[in-house]
């Protein structure tokens, strides 16, 4: 028998909290008759095989989503939001991200946390574009793992606890981060307040 999720809200035509991707094997109506439930296997709806292009808002600079917006030129949506800047984390494909200003490529094997360094940098970065007025997207393959942790790292960097930064984007953005994942940001934490 299959466990439920609570969802959360619909967002441009997503059920955030498990995200429904309009998959064929859910039907959205049935969610609404089950009172916004989810089925979910191993805690996870299954992700469909091609990866929609989707994304949140986490602030006002920041954007998380999927790799499909760097295909062969960066998205024109997010272009008209006023995003310049790419920072990808995929290990495997080196986005050509045509149309953005500024570009960062920290590869990440999918599933595992960035490495301090990277961390390090990626935040950095991040600050140093959002406190210039920059607008910046960060992607990993689906936006769940990788990305949210180093937006999170960014949140450490500003002075928040790493719990208060893992709950600031899970507030705005469904992720699934692993426990090296956090791991790893609570050891950013630890670093960086020792220094």
């Amino acid at each position: 028998m299959p466990r439920f999720i609570e969802a959360i809200r619909w967002d441009r035509g997503f059920l955030v909290a498990g995200k429904a991707y309009n998959m064929p094997n859910i039907n959205q109506e049935k969610i609404l008759d089950r009172g916004g439930k989810v089925p979910v296997n191993r805690g996870y709806i299954p992700h469909p095989k091609h990866i929609p292009f989707e994304y949140d808002q986490i602030t006002d600079h920041i954007y998380v989503g999927t790799n499909q917006c760097c295909q062969a030129h960066f998205d024109d949506m997010l272009l008209k939001k006023g995003v310049a800047a790419d920072i990808s984390l995929e290990d495997d494909r080196l986005d050509a991200p045509f149309g953005v200003q500024y570009y960062l490529w920290l590869p990440v094997p999918d599933h595992t946390p960035p490495t301090y360094k990277q961390l390090l940098i990626g935040a950095t970065m991040l600050k140093h574009l959002v406190d210039n007025d920059i607008r910046v997207y960060l992607h990993c393959k689906r936006g769940h793992g990788r990305s949210p942790t180093l937006v999170s790292a960014y949140f450490i960097l500003e002075g928040m606890t790493a719990s208060q930064a893992i709950r600031r984007v899970r507030e705005r953005r469904l992720i699934h981060l692993r426990r090296t994942q956090i791991r790893a940001l609570h050891d950013f934490e630890r670093t960086l307040s020792s220094s």
